[in-house]
């Protein structure tokens, strides 16, 4: 994907570039074969972008020592730098020309000066209100935003209301990044809008076996994000047999664990739909 994005004329902030990493007797191993996986202790993909950028890390592991898993991302972070190169060198061989990106919308600067003037310090008194949650504090931006629309709507009876929208959450956006670069930096601990510094956690709270009828379950809450997990046991008889094609490629016989991940609308505050697997539940699930 990330080669044919690169030679496509789509732009983007690419290349990247992905290996997996296994260690074997305290050695690392590029891109490991199934053979190899089945008697390593680590299990690492990175995905890396150029100068050395990691976009992502996916690992799974046996009791190995830090110094050895840090070794292990260094490791996997240089040979994906190779495979950017060497899609670099594709490119400029090639010769690819990006399209112009077009913005499908442009809030008015107009509008945006006067949401500047009429909602910044508010705003900027509830981004710095350290006694918020998450709730109480989109509740506080909502509130600022309907009543910066409705003085909205008087000043600029020709705009519509998705404009006044767009516009608004320009305005949060530049208020929330700008105390972020300019005023959190400077506090010894509070960097967060909750007052958390960069090494602290929400709480975690767990409660298990809510269900009586399931095998298993458990409710998992950190702050105020929570996941609900239940398990159910068959036979070993009723797992899902692969067939010839799928077993070449994936090296699976017989799968017996089945992840079935929703994420539906109301999860976080939102209307839609709940019909078919949405793009987050495919990949997760």
């Amino acid at each position: 994907a990330s080669v044919a994005l690169s030679l496509s004329d789509i732009p983007w902030n690419g290349p990247i570039g992905a290996v997996r990493i296994g260690m074997i007797d305290g050695e690392c191993v590029i891109n490991p074969t199934r053979k190899e996986m089945s008697s390593s202790t680590l299990n690492l993909v990175v995905a890396g972008a150029p100068k050395s950028q990691i976009v992502m890390m996916e690992a799974s592991a046996e009791n190995i020592l830090q110094q050895d898993f840090c070794h292990a991302i260094k490791v996997g972070v240089k040979y994906t730098q190779q495979i950017i190169q060497g899609i670099q060198q594709l490119v400029k061989e090639i010769g690819v020309t990006k399209r112009t990106p077009q913005k499908l919308f442009t809030p008015s600067p107009e509008i945006v000066e006067y949401i500047h003037k009429l909602s910044m310090e508010r705003l900027y008194a509830v981004f710095t209100d350290y006694e918020h949650d998450k709730i109480s504090r989109d509740e506080a931006v909502n509130k600022i935003r309907l009543d910066t629309e409705e003085q909205l709507k008087e000043k600029f009876p020709e705009a519509d209301t998705f404009e006044i929208i767009e516009s608004f959450n320009v305005v949060a956006k530049e208020v929330f990044r700008s105390i972020i670069l300019n005023e959190y930096k400077f506090f010894l601990y509070y960097y967060r809008c909750d007052g958390r510094d960069l090494t602290s956690l929400r709480n975690i709270n767990c409660e298990v076996d809510m269900f009586k009828t399931l095998h298993g379950s458990a409710l998992f809450q950190r702050g105020q994000t929570q996941v609900l997990c239940t398990v159910t046991f068959d036979s070993l008889e009723s797992s899902m047999k692969s067939d010839r094609i799928i077993t070449a490629i994936n090296g699976i016989k017989d799968k017996n664990f089945m992840l079935h991940y929703e994420f539906p609308p109301y999860a976080t505050n939102e209307i839609g739909k709940v019909t078919g697997v949405n793009r987050r539940e495919l990949g997760h699930g």
